[in-house]
């Protein structure tokens, strides 16, 4: 959970709106994208009820930072409906639960099935995770049971931090594609190699913190045997009587059949 919302930050606040800043002429585009998240704490977890915001907050976008004609605003809704129906990246981004659960019920996903993984859990996010993940955790044979763990995690995290990831990741669809149909994109490549740059330090900062994290702030030494064997009876018995041999069989008679 620590790990897929910190991803989900990464993702809004730097990696997407990143893309907005390197293919504008304007340098200010990474802060018009992040405008597009303010109202996102306050939000619906579903991102169905978003759309319609998310259409008129990249119009706005676009009118401010290339002065896009309104008889390209068209484009800005059919590129968010389309996209509506393919996968975006909160949805993608919950793969990371197949090897995490692989690895909790000593089932690791072998590196030979990374590819037949991801192309499989791609195209099965067509549908609902709900739907996707159970297929997903049998084609590895991955223990279902482990599918209580994705829920718990997904009411946590994925209601607010997906919804979050996938708002913005619309968002930015729809400005890159309606400024790409209009002819408005122009690729920096020096601001591009320096967000790259960043990216990937951010990326060793964020990995290096959960690791140090888990490791120092989280016990990972197994004491509960310890804690078995210093436990002591609740309450005293009495003396018990130990017989030193034992005593004879009690005779019966055997009734007659008759």
């Amino acid at each position: 959970m620590l790990t897929y919302a910190l991803t989900s930050l990464l993702l809004t606040f730097w990696i997407l709106p990143g893309l907005v800043t390197v293919s504008r002429p304007s340098g200010t585009g990474i802060w018009w994208a992040r405008l597009g998240t303010r109202w996102l704490p306050h939000s619906p977890p579903e991102h169905l009820r978003v759309l319609p915001v998310l259409a008129e907050r990249s119009k706005e976008l676009l009118r401010k930072a290339s002065k896009v004609p309104p008889e390209f605003d068209s484009n800005v809704d059919v590129i968010i409906s389309t996209s509506f129906s393919f996968p975006n990246v909160g949805k993608i981004l919950t793969l990371g639960f197949r090897p995490l659960a692989g690895w909790f019920s000593d089932s690791a996903v072998p590196v030979s099935k990374y590819p037949t993984f991801a192309v499989s859990g791609f195209f099965s996010f067509f549908g609902d995770p709900t739907v996707a993940i159970p297929f997903l955790l049998d084609l590895l044979r991955i223990p279902s049971d482990t599918f209580h763990f994705f829920l718990a995690a997904d009411n946590l995290v994925g209601a607010r931090f997906g919804t979050l990831l996938a708002a913005m990741y619309t968002l930015v669809l729809a400005v890159l594609g309606a400024g790409a149909v209009s002819g408005m994109l122009r690729i920096r490549w020096r601001a591009l190699l320096l967000h790259t740059g960043l990216t990937f330090a951010f990326m060793l900062c964020v990995i290096g913190g959960v690791r140090v994290f888990f490791q120092y702030a989280v016990g990972q030494e197994y004491k509960k045997d310890q804690d078995f064997m210093a436990m002591e009876l609740s309450r005293e018995y009495p003396q018990a009587s130990v017989l030193k041999s034992s005593e004879p069989p009690i005779a019966h008679d055997r009734a007659s059949p008759e």
